[in-house]
């Protein structure tokens, strides 16, 4: 029997098929951001697109993102097949905008004409058809050379974007573009950027589970899956405090039921309850300072709750504990929560 002594074949084109899918999530959460107030839901793998961003009038903002991981290449190859096919998919579908997103510096190519609207060193860049044409760019040399660019589309609704994303393994540098978009949201909503990192690894593998399942992200689930994380759920001392709970007791319970505290602490059902009853509260204790006026109320209403809250459990301690510290949670979080739902449109 003949020995096989070839080498084993390598997959070489695994890194840029990892690297494209990393690109297509962040570009994915930029877009969500960026259109935040109007987005109902978004889809990344969608049924027809890269990405797809359902708005709340119903119409579809449509995006092709094609990365590379030599951003100083030309790649108008790529562009000329990315926006065939939303081309394409403009002549069965009502569309907002059909946008074409890129990582490359040169996604036209290397056209002297082109060299000021993409620079090496720019992070972002963002142009509709009109940009180029009111800077002189013939942009329709380029698009009238796209495959199929003699089928019916609105030109004026076609849109090309560039965010800068590196191959590297500095995560800090490689998606700072992605990073400062989270930290500006969440600076609107509780002033503290600081959780960048954790809210873009929660968006992040939300959407591959999305992506892997072939659903849909609500904007409600987009939010509410960050509220979590952004939340001050750790301002317990005061709740120790007021509470004559044994240490071990309320370290055993928040062990053991954490997550479960934590989940019913941002559902929308039982916040708005609360919320509701909290409110008619305040205003019998106008007199009370804040903190006071919380934990007061935690103790008056938490046996109102606590069938809603925790069901299942015998021992009445634990039940007691989880449920305080559910509606003590809803409490502190309250402003934080409103911020985030004001900001992003819900």
């Amino acid at each position: 029997m003949k020995r096989n002594t070839m080498a084993p074949q390598v997959n070489r084109n695994a890194l840029p098929t990892v690297f494209g899918f990393d690109f297509q999530e962040v570009a994915g959460l930029i877009l969500m951001l960026l259109y935040l107030k109007d987005v109902n839901k978004v889809s990344i793998e969608g049924k027809l697109q890269d990405i797809e961003l359902v708005m709340n009038d119903g119409e579809i903002i449509y995006a092709q993102a094609k990365s590379t991981t030599k951003p100083n290449d030309s790649t108008l190859r790529a562009f000329k097949e990315g926006v065939k096919t939303l081309i394409e998919n403009a002549q069965y579908n009502d569309y907002k905008k059909l946008i074409y997103v890129s990582n490359s510096v040169f996604p036209l190519g290397k056209k002297k004409e082109l060299s000021t609207f993409f620079v090496h060193g720019d992070k972002e860049k963002r142009y509709t058809v009109n940009d180029f044409r009111r800077n002189g760019i013939d942009i329709d040399l380029y698009l009238d050379k796209v495959p199929n660019s003699d089928q019916e589309y609105d030109k004026e609704k076609l849109e090309i974007h560039f965010y800068k994303l590196l191959e590297l393994s500095d995560s800090k540098t490689k998606y700072e573009v992605v990073y400062e978009y989270i930290r500006e949201f969440l600076d609107k909503v509780n002033n503290n950027g600081r959780y960048k990192n954790e809210v873009f690894e929660l968006w992040r593998s939300h959407f591959h589970i999305n992506a892997a399942q072939k659903e849909t992200l609500t904007k409600k689930d987009f939010i509410w899956k960050m509220v979590v994380r952004i939340s001050e759920v750790h301002q317990i001392d005061s709740f120790k405090d007021y509470f004559d709970f044994d240490d071990e007791e309320l370290i055993e319970v928040e062990e053991r039921f954490g997550d479960v505290i934590d989940d019913l602490s941002n559902g929308f059902e039982l916040l708005t309850v609360i919320w509701s009853e909290y409110t008619r509260y305040r205003k019998k204790s106008s007199t009370e300072d804040r903190k006071n006026r919380q934990l007061n109320f935690v103790k008056d209403y938490w046996e109102n709750f606590q069938d809603q809250i925790i069901f299942l459990i015998d021992d009445q301690t634990t039940r007691e504990i989880i449920t305080k510290l559910v509606i003590w949670k809803i409490l502190i979080n309250r402003s934080n929560i409103k911020k985030a739902l004001e900001v992003s449109g819900l």
